[in-house]
């Protein structure tokens, strides 16, 4: 039995794919002075769902950092806070008090998510996505401490903790999120219907002294002082669209696009085999050109790498972290893969769209390494164009027709033959380009 034939399981953290929304494209936030600004919200049925578990979100660029300051905090039950030293802090009410705060911290001047989530014993903290902590607290209910209300910018009375900086893209859910599903959603606006979701301030009405809450649940919020403002400078030195897996025979290409690109070197791959293994570094921008930044630009750029050390058997998961010039690492996607067996038969799969215009994908499969060719013939028999003539291990593969001849010429609108000729015979299907 032959052991090598992939099942994809995709975890994208960013970014977003084209039908999603860019987070940075809705331009507003709130800026608070750290003296006496707020935003005061009501202590609603939604807020007190949060009780076995809970997720607080947010993205801030703190002007500094005090003494406790709150990005939000509700009727003295639950809060993400910032120390003087800018790490995340927070304070949950099971029975008693549950303080607990991060071992990393944010930096002044810079945006940068937040989060922390409470799984029924243990507070997690994420910085950008990325691990930054963990505390034991209680296994218990979250109860409320007094009848304080809920506030954005500051206590739950507004009276202190002033935070200084800007705020936006607040989420409160009474689920504990996967550190996974804060990857996938962090540089991306939701729609607002998500499961678990109390409240979601996403911070889009630019003007007047009203805070939407773009959940479906209507905690909105009353301003007091806050600005606000534009938020083009949202954004991290990387901002990757997608990043994804596909199988090529033995290997697994690896490609990932960012939309931009600013102070950033290169990127930094690991890998960890099942659950259980440590992650080890696969390659890194030091060592591999195909990882290394394109410099710094506002456009398009796609990477690919290719994994051959991998083995049968074996779920396979790979990171993805950026370095900045400043030597700061970002973790910025994450996806796994797991192996299966090799095809039993050699065959050709039905192509992808079909009719099709401008591109069809054509996948195979190889049950034993050989020599492949895969030619378009026209309905006459005459060739049109040689699209892969080499030897292939046994795998699975694709491979793609533009609708063009040898010489670069489109083809015209009709039908066409994809003939795949292995050692083990000759399979054939027919296609149709419609213009």
């Amino acid at each position: 039995m032959k052991n090598l034939f992939y099942i994809l399981f995709l975890f994208l953290l960013i970014a977003g794919l084209a039908a999603d929304t860019d987070l940075f494209a809705q331009n507003y936030a709130l800026e608070f002075d750290g003296t006496n600004d707020a935003v005061s919200l009501s202590n609603s049925a939604s807020f007190q769902s949060v009780s076995s578990a809970l997720t607080i979100e947010a993205w801030v660029k703190a002007d500094e950092f005090k003494y406790d300051d709150v990005v939000f905090m509700a009727n003295n039950r639950y809060s993400l806070q910032f120390t003087a030293s800018g790490a995340i802090k927070t304070g949950l009410y099971i029975g008693g008090w549950n303080e607990g705060t991060s071992n990393s911290t944010a930096k002044v001047s810079q945006w940068t998510h937040v989060a922390l989530t409470y799984n029924g014993d243990k507070i997690h903290f994420y910085i950008n996505g990325t691990a930054a902590g963990i505390t034991d607290a209680a296994n218990g209910t979250i109860t409320a401490y007094d009848s304080s209300p809920l506030s954005i910018g500051a206590n739950y009375d507004a009276s202190a903790n002033y935070f200084n900086g800007k705020i936006d893209e607040v989420r409160i859910w009474n689920i504990a999120r996967t550190q996974t599903e804060i990857q996938d959603n962090m540089n991306k606006e939701l729609t607002g219907n998500e499961s678990g979701l109390v409240a979601y301030y996403k911070m889009s009405n630019g003007s007047g002294i009203t805070l939407t809450d773009n959940s479906s649940n209507s905690n909105t919020g009353a301003i007091s002082g806050a600005a606000w403002v534009l938020a083009n400078d949202l954004s991290l030195p990387v901002n990757i669209s997608s990043f994804s897996a596909r199988y090529e025979g033995r290997s697994i290409i690896l490609e990932w696009v960012t939309e931009s690109e600013t102070d950033n070197i290169g990127f930094i791959l690991e890998r960890s085999a099942d659950s259980e293994a440590p992650w080890k570094i696969v390659s890194s921008y030091k060592t591999d050109d195909a990882l290394k930044s394109r410099g710094n630009t506002s456009g398009r750029t796609k990477y690919i790498f290719t994994d051959k050390d991998v083995e049968p058997g074996l779920t396979y998961a790979f990171r993805l972290s950026g370095v900045s010039t400043e030597g700061e690492v970002t973790q910025n996607a994450s996806l796994s893969i797991t192996l299966n067996t090799l095809p039993e038969l050699t065959e050709m799969q039905n192509a992808c769209p079909n009719p099709f215009n401008p591109e069809t994908r054509i996948r195979y499969k190889l049950a034993e390494s050989g020599k492949v060719n895969v030619t378009v013939y026209d309905m006459l028999g005459r060739k049109v164009r040689t699209l892969l003539d080499s030897r292939q291990p046994a795998g699975c593969y694709n491979i793609y027709w533009n609708g063009k001849d040898e010489t670069g010429t489109q083809a015209a609108t009709g039908s066409y033959l994809i003939v795949l000729k292995t050692e083990e015979g000759i399979r054939t299907q027919k296609v149709s380009i419609v213009r």
